[in-house]
């Protein structure tokens, strides 16, 4: 499966659109997120999470039957811990929006029964913190998704403390961040200072 592109992305999010019987929401995390901001022009998959079990399995045979056709791979579950950071109002203020998606009051991606979520910035970047700790050039992305929104230094130590309250920190975690803090704000966060 080769790289897909923004025009990719919006193909398949029209395709699901079209699918989708009644409202579903899902949130779009990862590098098709990514695309949609222009921050990186192509990913090598599209990742989404659903908030209901109800659709997820309306939409997993699609999906699967998707990614067969078109050859292109969807990685989808539950939101789990993402549901909670799945807002996305500074990310919108932003946006070059898709064609065929319009911006409503609620900061979500609408089409006619399709709601895509994207995470806050600083949320998003600590993702891709967590996903480079794990091996995979995601810290990159990270730095990316900060510079491009204006992150404040405040801000992310705030969503690292919010994060590490959540999940389960790894050390290499911490590693990585300071990595980041060091990149974006010319100083590392000493997370004993911090507790």
């Amino acid at each position: 499966m080769g790289r897909l592109t923004l025009e990719d992305v919006t193909k398949f999010l029209i395709s699901f659109d079209n699918f989708l019987k009644k409202p579903t929401h899902i949130g779009l995390i990862g590098g098709a997120a990514l695309l949609i901001f222009k921050i990186r022009p192509s990913t090598h998959d599209i990742d989404i999470v659903f908030f209901d079990k109800g659709g997820l399995a309306e939409s997993s045979h699609f999906l699967e039957d998707y990614s067969k056709v078109n050859e292109v791979e969807i990685q989808y579950g539950m939101s789990g811990r993402f549901a909670s950071m799945l807002i996305n109002e500074d990310m919108f203020k932003h946006s070059k929006v898709v064609p065929g998606i319009e911006e409503t009051f609620f900061h979500t991606y609408k089409f006619r029964n399709l709601h895509i979520h994207i995470l806050e910035p600083k949320y998003f970047a600590l993702v891709k913190v967590e996903a480079a700790s794990k091996g995979g050039p995601h810290l990159e992305d990270a730095i990316n998704i900060i510079k491009h929104f204006g992150v404040k230094r405040g801000d992310m130590v705030s969503a690292y403390k919010e994060y590490k309250a959540e999940i389960e920190i790894i050390p290499q975690m911490t590693e990585f961040f300071n990595t980041l803090m060091e990149e974006c704000y010319h100083g590392p966060f000493d997370i004993r200072m911090h507790v």
